[in-house]
């Protein structure tokens, strides 16, 4: 029977910028040989970066991708290469830094405002 792979944690705790590196916890990680770190939510699935892979930590880079949205959390999980499907527990979630700005918008680094979680973004941004 083969090891459950499970994340237990972030580092950093609290929330992460696009483009800076985390350190994902665990138990039976394994290798990284036949898997991806992905991170997905709110419309996205990416795979990020990783640039150390041990049985208990792997350290990986998220995507400076622009639809990351600041102030949202998003799930990370160990998957099958090419999004074939999950191994690892997907409940852990990893929150975007949010920067407030006049007017009550956030603002990720790189410079996309969004509304915050408590607020829905309907069309009162896309009427004129």
């Amino acid at each position: 029977m083969a090891t459950p792979v499970i994340i237990t944690g972030f580092t950093p705790p609290g929330c992460a910028h696009p483009g800076s590196t985390i350190a994902i916890q665990g138990k039976g990680l394994g290798s990284p040989e036949g898997k991806a770190v992905a991170l997905y939510g709110n419309g996205i699935h990416l795979d990020l970066a990783v640039t150390s892979w041990t049985a208990n930590t792997i350290i990986a880079t998220l995507p400076d991708y622009p639809r990351i949205l600041a102030g949202k959390n998003y799930s990370i999980g160990i998957e099958k290469a090419k999004h074939a499907g999950w191994l690892s527990n997907t409940n852990k979630t990893i929150t975007i830094c949010a920067v407030a700005t006049p007017g009550g918008l956030l603002k990720n680094p790189l410079g996309q405002g969004t509304k915050p979680d408590n607020e829905e973004d309907d069309a009162d941004q896309n009427s004129g």
